[in-house]
């Protein structure tokens, strides 16, 4: 893309550029974009790195967008791009399993008292069970 471009800068003094780009199928915007990156952008790659480091790289573009619109107008999307330019890449948090059961605990088991006991069941709600799982 970036060769259609400087195709385009190259013959700009001989055609106007609106045309060029529509014979050659790219968009005006586009080659604009690339002839004139947005004003500010780069000047928020240090701002962005600084909040990236002071939440010990666990924020992402969401979170620093939302701690950079503060103080500045800039989009998800450029942060994201900002922070893929860097290098960096946020830290993902194992996700929690709830560890209910220790079974290599080295402890004896809760003993099974219906079998030990050989109980001789013979009413209803003579013996009741549970169970928490």
């Amino acid at each position: 893309m970036s060769q259609t471009y400087r195709f385009i800068a190259g013959e700009a003094a001989t055609y106007p550029a609106a045309i060029l780009s529509r014979v050659l199928g790219v968009s005006r915007s586009g080659y604009d974009a690339w002839k004139e990156p947005p004003a500010g952008q780069d000047q928020l790659a240090s701002p962005v790195e600084e909040v990236f480091w002071e939440n010990s790289r666990r924020y992402g573009s969401r979170r620093i967008t939302a701690e950079l619109r503060e103080h500045t107008v800039i989009g998800r999307h450029g942060v994201r791009r900002l922070i893929r330019e860097q290098g960096r890449r946020a830290i993902q948090p194992r996700r929690f399993v709830p560890r209910t059961t220790d079974s290599r605990h080295g402890q004896r088991m809760s003993p099974n008292l219906l079998v030990e006991r050989e109980m001789i069941v013979d009413r209803p709600r003579q013996v009741i069970v549970g169970e928490i799982t």
